[in-house]
């Protein structure tokens, strides 16, 4: 005869006999000791515990429809398939509850920064009451339309096994983000975005323009922030909000630089529009996924406040996570466009993130001085077309100066400056990504250059030239 242990649990009015099975529990939700049937993962997984059981662990969430069974017996029904969340989970002919199949995600401590994304009919509140352990250590949340998420440092062995929840869509460590650039010691980027043909080596270098420049347009600038008392800003810049714990300011240069590419008088495709500092990347040129989604957040609770025209500028890049691409999804939905640099990597934008979100405008670089594909730039097919992206000036962070800098960062401001001008002249939302992809200039790029870059559209952004106005 099986042998069974008995708890005891005193309570009020009496003494209450609990069975227990052979596996021992202590007081903690995600602590468990012994598993004599061992793991069912797969080896190689980073959730791999030879003493992790997920059958089991429906003892430790007995009104959840999600977790554990063998890999052999997994039905990948969704979640919630009726809303009442407290439903006993349903078994099959075996007896094994219906659940999905774990994914993979890297987590290589016992504790680690984690970001959840949950199914969108749940509200925060009712997923932490599924899973109250996670208030104590959650850092915060978003809702992004249909994204939602939850992130913070929680333990290793029960982030493992919410990869067996039919609540939880996907687990992401919260990944560094890096601007990219190629830094090297006019403004010949707008002369080339407003020309159908490779500029002259001794000019002129004309930026031809609308006189709408992009004016009530608002800009949010994702990057290291803004040194707004720049002259050339002509305090057109906000403060929106601060992730790094800096404050205000710019103590890397990149996101000025980037600003001024955008929308300075001096060198700004959009000389006109409002220029937002949504500041998650600091200093030292690295930020954490978990910010950028809550500066997303944040934009869409102001924009949606304002309701003006709006464009997102994220020139960075992470290797692609679903998490990250999600969560720009729902922001598209939203129809607000997000621009953002192939990455300088040479390799294929369709790796990284957020690039490899459909709908997203994604800028290569190339050099306006050779028409050549700069040589640090990712290519391919998720490549929307390129801008200049080699030596271009543009603002210093340190004083009323200008500096030089390459990369695909670079590019994507381009691109971003270019949609607010296209917002500007009365295209709505996305259109005027569309507008920008029915203007783009064609085969006028060195062909040598796109060698060993398979599947890349020799394609220039452009802006399809107004009069020259400065």
């Amino acid at each position: 005869m099986t042998s069974m242990f008995y708890k005891l649990t005193i309570v009020i009015l009496g003494l209450t006999i609990v069975p227990v099975s052979s596996l021992e529990i202590d007081d903690t939700e995600n602590k468990f000791l012994s598993n004599p049937q061992g793991s069912l993962l797969d080896t190689e997984s980073p959730y791999y515990d030879p003493h992790f059981n997920p059958e089991d662990a429906n003892l430790f969430f007995p009104n959840t429809p999600s977790i554990g069974v063998p890999l052999e017996k997994v039905h990948d029904s969704p979640a919630a398939e009726n809303s009442e969340m407290s439903r006993v989970p349903a078994r099959n002919a075996d007896n094994q509850l219906k659940t999905k199949a774990p994914f993979r995600s890297p987590f290589t401590t016992n504790e680690d920064s984690v970001i959840i994304q949950f199914l969108p009919e749940l509200s925060v509140d009712r997923f932490l009451t599924v899973y109250p352990s996670l208030k104590y250590k959650m850092q915060g949340n978003v809702s992004i339309g249909a994204f939602k998420a939850v992130f913070g440092n929680f333990d290793r062995r029960f982030v493992r096994l919410l990869a067996y929840s039919n609540l939880v869509l996907d687990i992401s460590r919260d990944v560094n983000v890096r601007i990219s650039n190629v830094q090297s010691d006019s403004p010949r980027h707008l002369a080339r975005v407003s020309r159908n043909e490779k500029l002259r080596i001794n000019g002129p270098h004309d930026y031809l323009y609308d006189r709408s420049a992009g004016s009530g347009v608002d800009v949010y600038v994702f990057d290291t922030g803004i040194y707004k008392e720049h002259p050339s800003f002509e305090n057109r810049t906000q403060f929106g909000i601060d992730f790094t714990g800096e404050g205000a300011g710019d103590r890397n240069g990149h996101g000025t630089f980037i600003a001024g590419v955008i929308g300075s008088n001096t060198h700004g495709v959009a000389k006109k529009a409002n220029l937002i500092d949504i500041k998650v990347i600091g200093a030292s040129g690295k930020g954490k996924l978990s910010h950028i989604l809550l500066g997303i957040d944040y934009v869409i609770r102001r924009k949606q406040a304002s309701n003006r025209p709006a464009v997102i500028n994220m020139s960075f890049t992470s290797v692609r996570n679903n998490i990250f691409n999600r969560a720009v999804q729902s922001l598209l939905s939203m129809d607000i466009p997000v621009v953002t640099g192939a990455g300088n990597q040479d390799t294929s934008a369709c790796r990284m993130s957020p690039g490899s979100v459909p709908g997203v405008l994604v800028v290569g670089a190339f050099d306006d001085r050779t028409e050549t594909v700069a040589t640090f730039s990712n290519w391919g097919q998720c490549v929307d077309g390129f801008a200049p992206g080699v030596d271009v000036d543009s603002l210093d962070s340190r004083g009323p100066g200008f500096v030089q800098f390459s990369g695909t960062s670079v590019s994507s401001a381009i691109g971003t400056g270019l949609v607010a001008y296209f917002l500007g002249m009365g295209d709505q939302g996305w259109g005027a990504v569309h507008t920008i992809l029915a203007l783009r200039l064609h085969g006028q790029l060195t062909p040598q250059s796109f060698l060993f870059r398979p599947s890349t559209p020799n394609l220039i952004l452009y802006n399809d030239a107004g009069e020259p106005l400065w």
